[in-house]
């Protein structure tokens, strides 16, 4: 009776191994596979093969996020479309935020103070993002 239970546990060891270099070549998770071989064997084999490989890493990321409500949104979007603010081009050479942290502290303290002398009140958050994205020069 030991030896069977010997037999399985190499049996698992292997099948998990196994399951991991697949998994591994697959660019899925190795460890979850891992332990999966290890606990359904041939069952788990068998699933990882009929999986197709998984090439969201190697793909570029298309999607961006509306400076405006947070939400994904198509990379080349002029208008977002959940909260239909028209959005800035994004400038690639450009950065968007300062190199230092003191520069953008110092920045955002003026986009601050522009918008409460142009608009008379404390200006809301959504606005200083939209003047940041508008790149207002102060």
């Amino acid at each position: 009776m030991e030896i069977f239970w010997v037999v399985l546990i190499i049996q698992g060891i292997v099948f998990g191994g196994f399951c991991s270099f697949i998994a591994s070549q697959k660019n899925r998770d190795t460890a979850s596979w891992f332990f999966l071989g290890l606990f359904f064997s041939l069952i788990a084999v068998l699933a990882l093969i009929a999986i197709p490989k998984d090439n969201s890493p190697d793909q570029p990321n298309l999607n961006r996020v509306c400076p405006f409500c947070a939400e994904q949104i198509k990379e080349k979007a002029k208008v977002c479309r959940f909260c239909q603010n028209d959005l800035p081009e994004p400038d690639v050479e450009q950065s968007l935020e300062p190199e230092n942290n003191d520069e953008f502290i110092e920045r955002e303290n003026r986009i601050v103070k522009h918008l409460q002398k142009k608009l008379n009140r404390e200006p809301t958050e959504k606005e200083i993002e939209k003047a940041k994205w508008d790149g207002i020069e102060l």
